[in-house]
C-alpha cells in the first residue's frame, strides 16, 4: 500500500508539472520523536481551491483528461489505515501533499 500511495502521489506531480516550463518536485522527510512527515512538493498548475476539501473524501480528477482521482483518494485512505494524518495546500504555484506517520515506541 505504501508504494503504492507514493507512486500516485509523484505521478500526481509529475502529471501537474507537464506544462511547467522548469518543473521541480521535491520529496523531503521530518522525524519528530513523535511523527515522521514525508512532503511531495511540485510546482506544478495546483488544485482549484473549490476542490480543497474535497480531496480525499472522495474520488476527484482535476486537470487531467485520463484521470480518476483515485491516487490521492487512496493515499488518504491508507494514511486512514495507518493512523496517520493527510494534508494538502495548494496554490496557483504548486502543491505540497503532506503524510504524517505517527511514531510508536
Amino acid at each position: 500500500d505504501f508504494e503504492r500511495t507514493l507512486s500516485n502521489l509523484i505521478n500526481n506531480a509529475i502529471e501537474a508539472t507537464a506544462t511547467t516550463p522548469a518543473p521541480h518536485i521535491q520529496i523531503n522527510t521530518v522525524q519528530t520523536p513523535d511523527h515522521l512527515t514525508l512532503n511531495i512538493t511540485d510546482n506544478g498548475v495546483g488544485v482549484p481551491k473549490n476542490l480543497i476539501n474535497e480531496l480525499g473524501r472522495r474520488p476527484i480528477s482535476a486537470g487531467k483528461s485520463n484521470g480518476n482521482g483515485l491516487g490521492v483518494y487512496g493515499a488518504k485512505n491508507f494514511m486512514d489505515r495507518a493512523r496517520g494524518r493527510f494534508r494538502v495546500t495548494s496554490s496557483q504555484s504548486g502543491t505540497c501533499i503532506e503524510l504524517e506517520f505517527p511514531l510508536t515506541r
